[in-house]
């Protein structure tokens, strides 16, 4: 359940650091935003197999 909400909190900043790095024209908000985006993705790979391996 934990994995979820940081995922979740993860996603809202997300989209807040490229909704303002695109608004602003901002390259640390688009990296940022980048850099994000991978740690979401891993976080929701592992989530994935977790949930394959457990059931």
């Amino acid at each position: 359940m934990c994995l979820l909400f940081l995922i979740a909190k993860l996603e809202v900043q997300r989209v807040r650091w490229g909704v303002r790095g695109n608004l602003q024209e901002s390259e640390s908000y688009t990296a940022s935003n980048l850099i994000a985006t991978g740690g979401t993705v891993s976080l929701v790979l592992y989530f994935v197999i977790w949930q394959s391996y457990v059931l």
